[in-house]
């Protein structure tokens, strides 16, 4: 079936589908000059955000930290802005700009205080912003306040304030900004507040070190001069039982060797290098904890400073019936380290054993 459709229809159609477009595309343009505004209005205030927050976290000084956020809105708000840090139920201190609020010289004292206003401080201290008129007689015009919490959980750490003419109201989106300007503020107080905590825990920590320190100075130098003399008298001791036995001629030196007296004698001075010996290692912890203490580093020749350590050790295995060996395999590479630590570390722990 074929159908013929006139000229004069389609032209008419054509028309009247135009037209329709058209009024389409009216209809539609104010709705993208809308949208465009709203996107352009969205990356304004997003460019801003960062821009006062980044001179916000530039920082970890308090006063700094509320100084560059109260400036930066005061600017972008065209107010006048301050901020109130408290610093208990009765005293607070104020950061504003302009650095003082001519225009309304009552406003701090009037309006903001804790103590004359509980209804307005109230609500502060539970995290929730506030926004009235003022209507007291003694201002000469009419202002419009905004006040936003700066909370770090459940603690109220100071109170961003913003004060305009009553025929400027703020916007939802100016609202918004002062709200996250005091989470930013948050964020580095407490931060600041955190960096002020661990540097008094590293200054009571040097002080504390500082004290050790001092307390192993005067120990190692009390302990010293005892143990020298106590090493000399035995030193003292031994040579004159040596002496007198050689006189009297009575007993052999084997027997005179095993003797108790002599025994004794042997006690006494091998403990009393061993005090020594901790004495010195004490001050080498000093040495070392100061980055002073030089160390000897070289190649070590394994079987040579073995034979070293086991003769150094010979006479104890004795006197205790036992036999140390220490056996290295061949293919072992050589040994780079410090010759007098390595042999006193060796010594303690076969000491121990």
């Amino acid at each position: 079936m074929l159908n013929i459709i006139p000229k004069s229809f389609q032209k008419a159609h054509s028309k009247q589908f135009n037209h329709q477009t058209m009024q389409a595309d009216i209809n539609l343009h104010p709705q993208m000059l809308q949208r465009i505004a709203e996107l352009e209005q969205a990356l304004k205030f997003e460019l801003m955000l960062r821009r006062i927050s980044d001179k916000v976290r530039a920082s970890l000084d308090e006063n700094y930290i509320l100084q560059a956020a109260v400036t930066e809105l005061a600017l972008e708000l065209e107010a006048d802005c301050f901020a109130t840090l408290a610093l208990n139920m009765e005293q607070q201190t104020s950061i504003s700009h302009p650095p003082t609020l001519t225009s309304i010289p009552d406003c701090q004292t009037g309006i903001i205080s804790p103590t004359s206003n509980p209804e307005i401080d109230q609500p502060l201290r539970q995290g929730r912003y506030v926004h009235f008129c003022s209507n007291t007689s003694s201002f000469q015009e009419r202002y419009t306040f905004f006040a936003c919490p700066i909370v770090n959980g459940s603690e109220n750490l100071a109170n961003l304030w913003v004060i305009r003419d009553i025929s400027r109201t703020l916007e939802d989106y100016e609202i918004y900004l002062v709200q996250q300007v005091a989470n930013q503020c948050a964020i580095s107080i407490h931060q600041s507040r955190l960096y002020e905590s661990a540097q008094k825990h590293v200054e009571e920590l040097n002080r504390l070190n500082e004290v050790k320190e001092d307390f192993l100075i005067r120990m190692t130098h009390d302990l010293r001069e005892p143990l020298s003399n106590m090493q000399l008298s035995i030193h003292l001791l031994e040579h004159q039982l040596t002496e007198g036995h050689l006189r009297c001629g009575h007993i052999s030196q084997q027997d005179f060797a095993c003797s108790k007296t002599f025994t004794y004698v042997k006690i006494l001075q091998l403990e009393c290098e061993a005090e020594i010996r901790l004495i010195n290692d004490l001050r080498d912890l000093q040495k070392l904890e100061a980055g002073k203490l030089p160390l000897d580093v070289c190649e070590i020749d394994l079987e040579n400073w073995r034979k070293e350590l086991v003769e150094t050790l010979e006479e104890r295995m004795q006197q205790r019936q036992l036999i140390l060996e220490l056996l290295f395999p061949s293919s072992l590479p050589a040994l780079i380290s410090e010759p007098g630590y390595l042999h006193h570390i060796m010594s303690e722990v076969l000491h121990n054993a």
